[in-house]
């Protein structure tokens, strides 16, 4: 439902960010809970771009903000790629189960290192790390894309990554010289 309305550009594929046969219905249920909001925000932006305008979002993360990543032991070997000065690691499978143990250690970093930007991987425990932090009132931004990351690591853990090889391939190019 996030991703409604869906427009069909010219550059979308079959199988990648392409709209949905049930669209029509999900923009009738969307909008009896929310009948005055008629745009959505599309969590897959980043995901998007990276395949069909691969150097805006290489310059996108070229941002000069503290950075932090948080995330199964797998993304550490990103820090570097996304100039994280810290990393927090969490479960890699199930983190929810164990999120009040290392919840507090996010929002300690957050507050010692003067974090502007946290890069989440943690699946869908990311958005209750958004949320508790949103509920501190820290004044940080984050970024859930842990499909992101999957796509840079080469981890075929999404249709739209089995899909898009070449377009990753070309990505991957243009992000490593960019570096």
């Amino acid at each position: 439902i996030a991703s409604v309305p869906i427009e069909k550009e010219e550059v979308m594929e079959a199988n990648v960010f392409g709209g949905y046969s049930s669209e029509d219905r999900m923009k009738e249920i969307v909008w009896k809970y929310e009948p005055r909001k008629r745009e959505y925000l599309n969590p897959i932006a980043i995901h998007y771009l990276s395949l069909f305008d691969p150097k805006l979002i290489t310059d996108f993360f070229k941002l000069d903000l503290k950075t932090m990543i948080v995330g199964g032991s797998h993304l550490q070997v990103l820090k570097d790629t996304f100039n994280a000065s810290q990393f927090l690691e969490t479960p890699a499978r199930d983190a929810y189960a164990e999120i009040d143990k290392f919840y507090p250690g996010i929002s300690k970093l957050i507050r010692i290192y003067e974090i502007e930007l946290v890069l989440l991987g943690a699946g869908v425990c990311s958005n209750v790390i958004q949320k508790r932090l949103w509920n501190e009132g820290l004044n940080v931004r984050t970024l859930d894309i842990g499909s992101f990351f999957d796509m840079i690591l080469d981890r075929k853990t999404r249709g739209w990554i089995n899909e898009s090889h070449l377009r990753i391939q070309e990505f991957k190019k243009i992000w490593l010289n960019s570096q």
